[in-house]
């Protein structure tokens, strides 16, 4: 889902630097840098020729994902942690010394 988002927001806004995805989506940017990354395997590599494959490189990249889906994702994002900071709020409530 990350990558995903962290890919659609790189198409949209080339110029946009992977710190500034990082921020929007709430991680490191070193986690971006391994999520835009291109997942292709090399193109040149000592191959023996008798295992070689037909192609030297094939595609392995994340599909994009469309501006609904992409607004869906993010608020599923942002509404599950804020019930997650709500649960542990209640749960420190219940819990508390002398309480």
């Amino acid at each position: 889902m990350r990558e995903r988002l962290a890919m659609r927001i790189k198409e949209l806004q080339p110029k946009a630097s992977n710190r500034q995805v990082a921020k929007v989506l709430g991680v490191g940017s070193r986690t971006v840098d391994r999520d835009t990354a291109s997942n292709d395997a090399p193109a040149e590599r000592n191959l023996n020729p008798i295992n070689a494959p037909q192609t030297a490189a094939a595609p392995n990249d994340a599909k994009p994902i469309s501006g609904p889906a992409a607004a869906r994702l993010i608020e599923r994002r942002e509404t599950g942690a804020a019930e997650r900071k709500e649960r542990v709020r209640a749960f420190i409530a219940s819990h508390a010394c002398g309480g």
